[in-house]
């Protein structure tokens, strides 16, 4: 009876663990339920954020070569801006010698004009300087013309003619002209006075332009057709 006692207390105790152990062990199982269930909603939870940093990546990915064409557009810009300018310095220094090159050739215009002027002004010189000169070789031809007809028509009457001088042979001429045309003598005087006038203005005073030539050469025709007549 004593054993039997025994066993039903040991069973009874093993029963009391048994059961003890199941409630343990149902609580344990329902806190890994619990825990598990926990664990399950952090990993959707951290799946969901792991996606969206996904998408998010995926999204700042587009971003960033969005961001990396950008700048790869800006950076073309900027190299093309800076050939411009390089070009456009080069056209301001293409310009600067051609504005160079302009005034320099303005100015070799202006030098060039001058010189024409001036050669102008020196062939005007020249042509007034050969007209001059033809003017003085008419009225030297002139000159010597008279002088010759004078000393032709004196030599060929008086032995004296070698100590004569210039007006003296004139004189001479006109007393023989006024021995042939009485009354007349006054008219070659004058005429060869005033041929000796001018002949002494364009030679000795420099006035070879301040004569009448033309009229300088019928004097100086009248004076040698008058010698003749009084030698013929």
């Amino acid at each position: 009876m004593v054993e039997l006692n025994e066993q039903a207390r040991v069973q009874e105790l093993e029963r009391a663990t048994l059961a003890e152990e199941k409630k343990q062990h149902a609580g344990t199982v329902e806190e890994d339920k619990v825990a598990h269930q926990s664990w399950m909603r952090d990993r959707d939870a951290t799946l969901s954020e792991l996606h969206g940093l996904q998408r998010e990546n995926a999204k700042i990915g587009d971003y960033s070569k969005s961001v990396t064409e950008w700048i790869s557009k800006c950076r073309n810009a900027e190299r093309e801006k800076k050939d411009a300018q390089n070009g456009y310095n080069g056209l301001q220094c293409i310009i600067a010698n051609l504005e160079k090159e302009l005034n320099d050739s303005r100015h070799a215009v202006q030098d060039l004009e001058k010189e024409f002027k001036d050669s102008r002004h020196a062939v005007q010189d020249l042509e007034r300087e050969n007209a001059d000169l033809w003017l003085w070789m008419r009225s030297l031809d002139a000159c010597c013309d008279v002088e010759i007809a004078t000393n032709k028509f004196v030599s060929a009457r008086t032995a004296a003619f070698q100590h004569m001088s210039g007006r003296e042979r004139r004189d001479f001429c006109v007393a023989r002209y006024e021995e042939l045309y009485p009354g007349r003598g006054d008219d070659l005087d004058c005429q060869m006075k005033a041929f000796t006038y001018t002949r002494n203005r364009i030679y000795h005073d420099g006035g070879i332009r301040d004569v009448s030539h033309e009229e300088f050469q019928r004097n100086g025709n009248d004076i040698r057709k008058k010698l003749a007549h009084l030698g013929a």
